[in-house]
């Protein structure tokens, strides 16, 4: 008899111990997976702003606020007055300005834009490829495209009646 009832006593002991641990770790397993959804980092867009009175797209040292890194699909680029940024390879951005007196140098290279483009400065270059992809984007500005390569524009654009583009 004092055998059933101490098996018994330790069978309810293990039970509640091991509910108590299972509980625990699956406490702490569902805070994990709260934590790690609220807490996980997001895919950030930025805006890179031209830091080189002359710079290659493809270097991180050529941009501000940009995450310490070059341009990505994503993010949108801002060319200052007095800076030229010259492409290296293709590229696609998630929006374009160039200001009065800026210059994206765009040799042979294509770029792709998904977003709106704002032109008060120059896009140069030689048999380029500008493609404008972005649906709902603004095309504006009254600076100069003349890289001889092709434009191509889909989805539906606004230009915007301010915009007095040389092409």
């Amino acid at each position: 008899m004092l055998v059933i009832i101490t098996t018994g006593i330790y069978m309810i002991i293990r039970k509640t111990v091991f509910n108590k641990y299972l509980f625990r770790s699956l406490f702490f397993l569902c805070l994990f997976f709260i934590f790690s959804f609220i807490l996980a980092p997001s895919a950030y867009a930025f805006n890179c702003t031209s830091n080189v009175s002359s710079g290659n797209f493809n270097v991180a040292g050529s941009w501000t606020s940009c995450n310490n890194t070059t341009p990505q699909t994503t993010d949108t680029i801002t060319i200052l007055s007095g800076h030229t940024i010259t492409l290296v390879g293709s590229t696609t951005i998630a929006g374009i300005t160039v200001n009065s007196g800026g210059t994206l140098a765009d040799d042979t290279r294509a770029v792709t834009n998904t977003g709106n483009i704002t032109v008060n400065g120059s896009i140069t270059g030689t048999t380029s490829t500008l493609a404008l992809s972005g649906s709902g984007a603004t095309i504006d500005g009254t600076g100069t495209y003349t890289p001889t390569g092709t434009i191509t524009v889909t989805n539906n654009k606004t230009i915007n009646s301010t915009a007095n583009l040389t092409i």
